[in-house]
C-alpha cells in the first residue's frame, strides 16, 4: 500500500492528507461517542502512509566480496580526488534526518502555551495533528552522505610506503580490494601496497604491507606491519636470525607450499598497538635496507 501511495505525484499527496487531517478535526468534534473519536485518531494517522517517500543514502550496499585488484597510483589518486568532491557536496538542511525536531518541540511548545493562557480547556487531541504532520519531515526522505572515510585515512596512513624511494631493482604496485553493489559495479573498500622485484631474485618473492585497525582508549587506531614473502625458507629463516628492532614472527606457508611468509611489525606492549608516521617510516627504512641486500645478492 505504502508503495502504490508513493507513485503519485507529492502535490496531489498532499492535498489528500490535508483533507484527511481536517475530517479529523470535524470527526472528533462533531461525534461524541468513542468509537467516533478512534475514527478520528486514525484518520489523523493516515496520510503517515499517505506521505511516506524513502530515504536515500549514498553508502553502497556490498555483496561481501572480497577481491584483491592490482591498480596504478593514478586510481589510488582518483579515490582521493573523488572522496574530496563528495566531502565538498552540499546537502540542504531539510533533508538531513530529524532536523525538523526543534520545530516540532517549538510548535507543541506553542500549543501548550496558547491553551494555558487562552482559558481553553486543553484537549489532548489537538497535539496529534502537528505530531503527525511533522513525522514525514523526520523521517521520510531523509539523504544521508557517506564516504569512504576508512579507505581514505588507511591511503593517507600508506603515504611514507608509496612515497618511499625504492631500489632500482623493484617498483611499488597499489593493491585495493573491492566488493561489489547490488548493480554490480565495483566498491573499492580497502587498500595494502606491495615492492616486488621488476627482475626475479633468488629465494624472494615480495613484501606486503598491511594496515589493521586497533581498537584504543579513544578510539580506532592504525597498526601497519610488513609480510615478507620468501621462495627460500632458508634464506627466510636467515633474515630472522639477524632481525633487529623488531618482532619477527614465521607465518604458515602457503596452500602450495612454495611461498615462506615472515612478518616484521613493531611491539605491541605499552602503546605500540598504534603505528605513528614515525614508526612507519622507520619500519619502510628497514624493510628497504633488507631489500638492497636482496637486490646485491
Amino acid at each position: 500500500m505504502i508503495k502504490n501511495f508513493s507513485s503519485y505525484g507529492l502535490v496531489i499527496r498532499l492535498v489528500i492528507s490535508a483533507v484527511l487531517y481536517s475530517v479529523s478535526f470535524v470527526l472528533y468534534y462533531s461525534v461524541d461517542f468513542t468509537a467516533g473519536r478512534f475514527l478520528a485518531f486514525v484518520t489523523a494517522l493516515a496520510p503517515l502512509f499517505i506521505l511516506y517517500f524513502p530515504g536515500v543514502s549514498t553508502r553502497p550496499k556490498d555483496r561481501g566480496e572480497e577481491n584483491w585488484c592490482p591498480v596504478t597510483m593514478n586510481k589510488i589518486d582518483s579515490i582521493i580526488a573523488m572522496n574530496s568532491r563528495l566531502k565538498s557536496v552540499k546537502i540542504p538542511f531539510f533533508y538531513n534526518p530529524f532536523v525538523m525536531i526543534p520545530f516540532l518541540f517549538f510548535l507543541l511548545f506553542f500549543l501548550l502555551f496558547l491553551f494555558s493562557f487562552s482559558g481553553i480547556s486543553f484537549n489532548p487531541f489537538i497535539l496529534i495533528i502537528p505530531v503527525t504532520a511533522f513525522i514525514p519531515f523526520l523521517f521520510y526522505g531523509y539523504i544521508r552522505k557517506w564516504y569512504p572515510a576508512r579507505l581514505i585515512d588507511s591511503i593517507k596512513i600508506f603515504e611514507p610506503v608509496y612515497s618511499a624511494v625504492l631500489p632500482e631493482n623493484f617498483l611499488l604496485v597499489p593493491y585495493l580490494r573491492f566488493d561489489r553493489d547490488k548493480s554490480g559495479l565495483v566498491v573499492p573498500e580497502d587498500v595494502k601496497f606491495i615492492y616486488e622485484p621488476r627482475r626475479d631474485i633468488k629465494g624472494f618473492n615480495s613484501v606486503q604491507f598491511i594496515l589493521t585497525w586497533n581498537n584504543g582508549p579513544k578510539g580506532s587506531v592504525p597498526y601497519l606491519y610488513a609480510v615478507l614473502l620468501f621462495t627460500d625458507s632458508d634464506l627466510r629463516e636467515k633474515i630472522m636470525t639477524g632481525c633487529s628492532g623488531y618482532i619477527c614472527e614465521i607465518q604458515n606457508t602457503g596452500e602450495n607450499g612454495e611461498i615462506f611468509p615472515l612478518v616484521i611489525r613493531q611491539n605491541t606492549s605499552g602503546s605500540g598497538y598504534h603505528t605513528t608516521k614515525d614508526d612507519i617510516h622507520c619500519l619502510v627504512s628497514y624493510v628497504i635496507m633488507l631489500l638492497k641486500s636482496f637486490s646485491v645478492n
